[in-house]
């Protein structure tokens, strides 16, 4: 079975279906970000994709965790059979990042967690890393932890059998058949995969050096193995030879997981009322008011108001036929909230303000017809897309807007969105150079002759006759930059989304996994803009404008010192 860590997910479809393989499993440490992508792809190519986590696991239940160190943790496998053991993956992969205690152990669940959400998962032991393994080699008896392993999963905990070479694979391989017959525990042969091909292996780490920040000649760092590639069936078969019920239970694991991440489904929005037919009456009716409302607010004569109102129902049909009369209106409830509660909120931006039903609710304040706006630039049944608000408040609010939803839907019902800084052009070079100990100002002043909007490092190469002269003489050069080609575009950290809020009808870890940035308390979901409505999740995008804040003392000022009070709304634009 091959188990892949972070490889890009094109590369893989390709060696799938070279190597003819009927099935793959992803298992990224920590995180299952990747996991809605990788159905998408090995599904319309298919593959069956296997939906897994390679989770740090804390075995050490006699031990005080606050003495423990982030080494001492092992690292297990586990695979979704079905819906509920996605669900629990969803809830382990949370619990690392949700926890308050211990946190100087990083990301990591313990064995209670793994027992209360074990349903409908497939365990692998981990190898080496995996608890099995580490007692092993510290010459501890690993039968009870076995034991335990087995009294959690039943028949779906698999003791693994990986051979890359190493001397730790090679000390516990012989404990592992052991425990393994003596209580009759499958075992399974993996491949660790970590880069694609055998040629990838110096960039592969290379690339792990940057993420641990650290250098190649260093003998302490955690270092990648030249056999951790993609290999095809016949390399497994000759590597397990001796061992074909290892192989034989790949396929068996194959056959009982059953599950793909769902990237087609509907909006899964709150209910803003008992059901759908309430809603669309709940917008007829709070739209038709809100319309006659402008209306006599702006003087419109009744001839002209006929326009407005077949706007306006045109509108309504559209939006209901869609099916998105409840994110309507959601976005008016916080917007009429703040304006109720002293948060001063934007007149409206972006193609939203060219919906006369926005405007009528008031999630906008400007005219579309006056200023010859198109709904159809925001809303358009020709290009199913969901509707995207772009709403402005005052900075010093947003907290109390999230607050005010959190306590409306749910807290679990309300996340952030994860987002993903990947290594660009320039930093990628300085980067390489610095882990394989060249001078700053050396690969410094390389990456300054890539121009800044180069997407591809060979792009500049090519069209520069300099940088190749320069390349051509400078073979330490060369080397970091030819390893920097190959990692450009890799993902280098995580972070949130400066504006986007995802809320929903159920908690969100029934549906994906989350992930809470240290800086922040509200987590985030592990899907990012890409994914997140494939799989029912939508971003309201909450902008905090400092023009706002800015009006808003302007105003209290003008109040304070001539004892006027302001409108916004009623101020002319030509004025």
């Amino acid at each position: 079975m091959q188990i892949l860590k972070d490889p890009n997910r094109i590369t893989i479809v390709k060696l799938c279906k070279q190597y003819e393989m009927p099935a793959v499993a992803i298992t990224d440490t920590n995180l299952m970000s990747g996991t809605a992508e990788f159905s998408d792809a090995m599904s319309k190519n298919g593959i069956q994709p296997i939906i897994g986590i390679c989770a740090s696991l804390n075995h050490h239940e006699k031990v005080d965790s606050k003495i423990l160190r982030i080494e001492q943790l092992s690292q297990i496998i586990l695979l979704a059979q079905n819906e509920q053991g996605w669900n629990n993956l969803c809830k382990l992969n949370s619990l690392m990042y949700m926890r308050s205690d211990n946190i100087h152990l990083g990301a990591f669940i313990n064995i209670s967690e793994l027992e209360k959400y074990s349903a409908g998962l497939i365990c692998l032991s981990g190898g080496h890393t995996g608890p099995l393994g580490q007692m092993i080699l510290q010459g501890q008896s690993a039968d009870e932890m076995a034991q335990r392993f087995k009294g959690i999963f039943n028949d779906r905990f698999y003791i693994e059998i990986q051979r890359h070479g190493l001397d730790e694979e090679i000390k516990t391989e012989p404990e592992f058949l052991r425990i393994a017959q003596e209580q009759t525990i499958p075992i399974v042969a993996t491949n660790d995969v970590c880069f694609a091909r055998p040629e990838n292996y110096e960039s592969a780490d290379a690339l792990g050096c940057v993420l641990q920040q650290t250098k190649v000649i260093d003998p302490e760092r955690k270092r990648k193995n030249s056999e951790q590639y993609f290999k095809s069936s016949d390399e497994m078969c000759e590597l397990f030879n001796d061992l074909p019920e290892a192989l034989e239970n790949t396929l068996i694991i194959a056959q009982r997981c059953g599950f793909m991440v769902n990237t087609k489904s509907e909006p899964l929005l709150p209910r803003f009322a008992d059901d759908f037919e309430t809603e669309c009456q709940m917008l007829r009716d709070n739209s038709r008011a809100g319309l006659a409302k402008r209306m006599a607010q702006q003087k419109i004569s009744t001839e002209e108001q006929k326009k407005y109102f077949d706007q306006l129902e045109f509108e309504l049909e559209v939006i209901i036929k869609m099916g998105f009369p409840g994110y309507f209106l959601i976005v008016a409830d916080y917007i009429d909230w703040c304006r109720k509660n002293d948060i001063l909120v934007g007149p409206g931006r972006g193609s939203g303000a060219g919906s006369m039903v926005a405007w009528a609710l008031g999630i906008t304040n400007i005219n579309p017809i006056k200023y010859g706006l198109l709904f159809e630039r925001f809303l358009n049944p020709d290009r199913i897309s969901m509707p995207d608000f772009d709403i402005d408040f005052e900075p010093a609010g947003l907290e109390r807007v999230a607050n005010y939803i959190s306590e409306k839907y749910g807290a679990d019902h309300i996340c952030r969105i994860i987002t993903f800084g990947s290594m660009q052009a320039r930093g990628a070079i300085r980067d390489i150079g610095r882990v394989y100990g060249m001078p700053y100002s050396k690969t410094d002043r390389f990456a300054k002759l890539i121009p800044m909007d180069t997407k591809k490092i060979a792009d500049a190469i090519k069209k520069s006759g300099d940088i190749q002269e320069l390349l051509n003489n400078d073979t330490d050069l060369k080397k970091v930059i030819d390893v920097s080609m190959e990692i450009e575009g890799a993902f280098r950290n995580l972070g949130q989304h400066a504006c986007g809020f995802v809320i929903g009808d159920r908690p969100t870890t029934d549906i994906a996994p989350v992930y809470r940035d240290p800086a922040n308390e509200m987590p985030s979901c592990q899907f990012d803009g890409n994914f997140l409505e494939s799989v029912g999740l939508i971003k309201f995008d909450f902008l905090g404008l400092e023009t706002l804040a800015i009006l808003k003392y302007a105003i209290q000022l003008i109040k304070e010192t001539h004892g006027v009070n302001l409108n916004l709304d009623e101020i002319p634009l030509e004025d």
